[in-house]
Parts: structure tokens; C-alpha cells; sequence
């Protein structure tokens, strides 16, 4: 009876404690309530409702259509007078001046060199006429020479150009060698009709001295004139004979000795004078394309003094180049009085009439697989949401416009990024260049899918992998996941609604690497800290692929360079 009522109230107490509720006395379900409770922060039920996967970024805004003015001037310069920012002009309105003091300068020294190279090509102009007249006129004497040469010994032999070495030219032939030779035929014949004449007026008068009717003397006068006439005929033929052995020949040899020396020296002479007329003109036009590269050169001195001044091409709003810079890389000096302007720096932007903008941002070579086509590469029109900092409550809406084709390295982050341009939907007058954005793209959205936090999944054995809760604990079980947002990856199967995954999985390095070689590794390197959880490579939206380095980042840096 003493154990009886012992047990009784014991079995009541407890029965009751089974039965009432918490509020009544139940302290078994008080107990399952603050187990459950403890459990809630170790595990996460597996929901179904809607996911949003997007590329979250901080950009920068500009406007989209606008003017942009460089500087032209070579070199560094420095401004000395700036238009205020922000101030609104109208075409050809002066915007900024830079110090010309070195390019007139230049100029100076410049006109003087013109000078000088302007009268060296006056003189090649004026030898290179000297030289022509000049070979002109050596050419042109060479050639009347031969002319003369040619009629000269057309004038001895003839027209036909006889060779009367082997005959004697006939009372047809022309030329003075015939004539001459004529005449001396002719005064031989002469002189033989006056020997004759003489030989009988000699044996007339020894007739008439032997008669006695001729004094002796007058015979020996008849005599001596038949003997004078005797010597003139062999004089004649002496001459005749001295015309026909050497003097045609000599004739006719330096005759045309005298036509051939013309002849050879005529074209030797046409490439001399020729060649030097090509110096002169080469002389003449380097002369010219100097005085050409000198010109050019003060020219240019004289546009530099004029580009010193910066104007307005067209009417609008002004804007620093400086204050709304893409890139860190290429942010130069504030643009103020006394800065340094370098070539081709840009200076202003003047944005047009429309007013339409644009969100600038960086997104990193491992994200950028996810804005395009997989099937061709072809930038996706996705549609974004940007909020401007200080106004978080308000979203423009925006669509993905454009990315450089080649990244860059943004030296604060050591990263690879491309800039990409998300163009708004809609004309925002409260926008203003240079204010810094935050911009979201949506890459993917589901209205109702399974998602788990991303730090439920982690790779075992290279399958992305949970522990679900069963009755005999924690079990791990591969999931097929997808694409994920850096906090909820989508699950595409291996779960169902309902079930709870563990929020903190244990990590054996055994497990993610059977052959215990990644432990090994941690251990020589001298590793003090347990290795973070390493999720798949998410997969979703067209078989696109997440890169696990960027997906798995949760902090706020390290998510602001993941872009989730």
C-alpha cells in the first residue's frame, strides 16, 4: 500500500504532464517546445515560394547620349581659365583656356625656319631652270654639230655618199670631190692642148728661124714656153694624182671621224644632262617638301594656339569629364585652374536634349558568362532595377544595353571586370551624372520553386550535397541544385517540402577528398583554421553556369565583388 501510494501520484504527474498542455502543467510538451525551439536555429525547413537569381553591382550614372569634348593640344598643358560645372551654355560658348604660351613660342621659331626654307627653294627652283637651259643648250650645240658633221661630208661625196676609192666620180657626180676632181681633169686636158700648142708653135719657128725669117732668140723663147707648158701638165697630173690618193681619203676620214665623235658624245652627253636635271629636281623637291613640312608645322603651331581655347559644340548643361569617369585607371587630375590637361584627355561631356541615362558598372569575368546566350554568345536584354544611393525606397527600371567585349583589371579589387552599360527605361530628371547607383540585375525569377540557404549545400565526393534531419540524426543526400542569389540556392531535386536541411553541415576533410591529400596540403602549409564550406557550381536558366568562388560569398565585400 506504501509503494501504491508512491506510484499513484507519481503516474498522475506524469500522465498529466503527457497530456496538459504547457500553459496547464504540461512540462513534457514544455520540454519538446524548447527542444523544437533550439532546433529552429540548427535547421531550415524546406519551403516552396518565389526566387529571384540577380547580378547585384554598384555603378555609377551618366548619360547615355551626350558629346564628348578632348582635349587636342599635344603634350601637358595647364588651365588657366574653367566654366563653372554644372552651368548651361550655348554653342560655341567659350569652356576652357590653357596656357598657349609654349606653342607661340614655337610658332615664332617656326616662321623663321619658313623663311629660311622658302628661299632655299626659291634657289632650287631657279637652278633647276639653269640646269635645263643649260643641258638644253650643250644637247642642242652636240646636235647642230652632227647636222653639220652629216652635211659636210654630204657636200664632199655627194648626196649619195659615193665611195670613189675604187672609181672616179663622172661629170654627173655632185660634191666638191667631184668638182675637184673634174677640175683637175679638166686643167690637165688644158694644159696637154697648151704643150701641143706650144710643141708647134716651137717647129714653126725652127721652120721660119732655119728660113731665116725668126731670130734665134725669138725660138728659144718658143722653146722655153713649150717646156713651161711640158712642167704644167705634170704639175696638173701631180695634182690630180695628190687629190685622188691622199687628199679624198684624208677628207672623207676626218669627215667622218668628225660626224661619229658627235655622234658618241651625243648620248652620253643626253644621260648627263639628264641626270643632272633629275638632281636638281630632286634638290628642288626636297627643297619643296621641306618647306611643305615646315609650313605644315607652323600650321599646326597656329591650330595648337587655337585649340588653347576649348568651346561648346553645342548647347546644354556642363559637365567634368573627370567627375563621372568609367574606370579608376583612367580618372586624371581634378579638373581646376592649374591642373595639367593631357592629349586627348577628355574634358567635358555635354549630354543632348533627350536626357535619357545610364547606370555604368563593373561586372566581374566570372559573372559575365551569365549575362549572355548560350547558344550564341549574343548579349541578353535582361531586365534590371537600380536605386540610387540615398533614395533606397525608390527602383527605376532599367534593361541590360551593352559590355565590352574585353575585360580590364580593376587594380583595387585584383580582379578581371567588364563594363557594362544598363540603359533606363524611362527619362528620370531626378538623375544626375555621377551619382552612385546600386543596380540589380534579374537574371532569373521563379514563382514557386525549392530553395535552401547556400550554406546548406556543400560538395562531398564532388556532388553538391545537404544533411537532411531524419529520426537517427543528421543524413547527408545529394541534390541536384541550380542557379542560386548568394542566399537561397534553387533546388531542382533530392528534397521535398517539408524537410528540414542542417544550417551549419560538418565538414570532414576526408569526405570532400577520399584520398585525404587536401588535409595533407592544409597541414604542410602550416593551416590553423578549418577550411571554408565549398559549394557546387549552380546550374539554372538555360544551362547557364555559376561559378562556385562567386556564388558561395555572403559577406557584404566579398558579395559587392561576386555581384550577388
Amino acid at each position: 500500500m506504501t509503494v501504491a501510494a508512491i506510484c499513484v501520484p507519481l503516474a498522475g504527474a506524469c500522465a498529466w504532464g503527457v497530456l496538459a498542455p504547457t500553459d496547464k502543467g504540461g512540462w513534457v510538451r514544455g520540454l519538446w517546445a524548447q527542444e523544437t525551439e533550439l532546433d529552429a536555429s540548427r535547421w531550415h525547413e524546406v519551403k516552396r515560394g518565389p526566387l529571384t537569381i540577380s547580378l547585384r553591382r554598384t555603378g555609377t550614372i551618366h548619360h547615355r547620349d551626350k558629346v564628348i569634348i578632348k582635349s587636342k593640344l599635344e603634350g601637358y598643358s595647364t588651365v588657366i581659365w574653367l566654366i563653372d560645372e554644372g552651368t548651361h551654355v550655348e554653342a560655341n560658348e567659350l569652356l576652357l583656356e590653357m596656357d598657349p604660351t609654349s606653342y607661340v613660342r614655337k610658332k615664332e621659331g617656326q616662321d623663321i625656319v619658313v623663311i629660311r626654307t622658302e628661299a632655299d627653294l626659291v634657289a632650287a627652283k631657279e637652278n633647276v631652270e639653269v640646269v635645263k637651259n643649260e643641258a638644253r643648250t650643250v644637247v642642242d650645240g652636240t646636235k647642230l654639230a652632227i647636222e653639220l658633221a652629216e652635211l659636210d661630208l654630204k657636200r664632199y661625196l655627194g648626196g649619195d655618199l659615193k665611195d670613189y676609192s675604187k672609181q672616179d666620180p663622172t661629170p654627173e657626180d655632185e660634191g666638191d670631190y667631184p668638182q675637184l676632181f673634174q677640175q683637175a681633169r679638166g686643167a690637165i686636158a688644158i694644159a696637154e692642148e697648151e704643150l701641143k700648142r706650144a710643141e708647134d708653135r716651137v717647129a714653126w719657128s725652127a721652120r721660119l728661124a732655119k728660113e731665116g725669117f725668126l731670130t734665134r732668140t725669138a725660138l728659144e723663147a718658143d722653146v722655153l714656153a713649150a717646156k713651161k707648158a711640158e712642167l704644167a701638165l705634170a704639175n696638173k697630173k701631180s695634182e690630180l694624182a695628190l687629190l685622188r690618193e691622199y687628199s679624198y681619203p684624208r677628207k672623207v676620214a676626218e669627215l667622218r671621224n668628225r660626224l661619229a665623235k658627235h655622234k658618241r658624245r651625243l648620248k652620253p652627253l643626253e644621260d648627263l644632262k639628264a641626270t643632272e636635271i633629275q638632281v636638281a629636281e630632286a634638290a628642288l623637291a626636297a627643297a619643296q617638301s621641306e618647306y611643305d613640312r615646315q609650313v605644315a608645322l607652323a600650321e599646326k603651331y597656329a591650330a595648337q594656339i587655337k585649340e588653347c581655347r576649348v568651346y561648346a559644340p553645342v548647347a546644354g548643361q556642363v559637365v567634368y569629364a573627370t567627375t563621372t569617369s568609367r574606370r579608376f585607371r583612367d580618372k586624371s587630375e581634378e579638373l581646376r585652374k592649374g591642373a595639367g590637361v593631357r592629349e586627348r584627355q577628355e574634358l567635358f561631356h555635354m549630354p543632348n536634349k533627350d536626357g535619357t541615362m545610364m547606370a555604368v558598372i563593373q561586372v566581374p569575368q566570372a559573372c559575365e558568362p551569365l549575362l549572355a546566350d548560350p547558344r550564341d554568345g549574343s548579349l541578353l536584354k535582361l531586365p534590371a532595377r537600380v536605386t540610387v544611393a540615398g533614395t533606397t525606397d525608390r527602383y527605376f527600371p532599367a534593361t541590360l544595353a551593352k559590355i565590352d567585349p574585353l575585360p580590364y583589371h580593376e587594380w583595387i579589387q585584383s580582379i578581371k571586370v567588364f563594363n557594362t552599360e544598363v540603359h533606363f527605361d524611362e527619362v528620370c530628371p531626378d538623375l544626375r551624372p555621377g551619382y552612385t547607383c546600386k543596380v540589380e540585375i534579374i537574371i532569373e525569377q521563379y514563382e514557386d520553386v525549392l530553395s535552401v540557404p547556400v550554406q546548406t549545400v556543400q560538395l562531398v565526393r564532388g556532388r553538391p550535397t545537404v544533411y537532411v534531419r531524419s529520426s537517427a540524426g543528421a543524413k547527408p543526400r545529394v541534390v541536384e541544385v541550380g542557379m542560386d542569389n548568394n542566399r537561397f540556392v534553387h533546388v531542382k531535386g533530392g528534397l521535398t517540402e517539408g524537410e528540414h536541411v542542417l544550417l551549419a553541415p560538418p565538414f570532414d576533410e576526408t569526405q570532400a577528398d577520399p584520398s585525404g591529400r587536401d588535409a595533407g596540403r592544409a597541414r604542410a602549409r602550416g593551416a590553423t583554421t578549418k577550411p571554408a564550406t565549398t559549394r557546387p557550381a549552380a546550374r539554372g536558366g538555360g544551362g547557364r553556369r555559376r561559378p562556385a568562388a562567386e556564388t558561395r560569398d555572403s559577406t557584404p565585400a566579398r558579395h559587392s565583388r561576386a555581384g550577388g
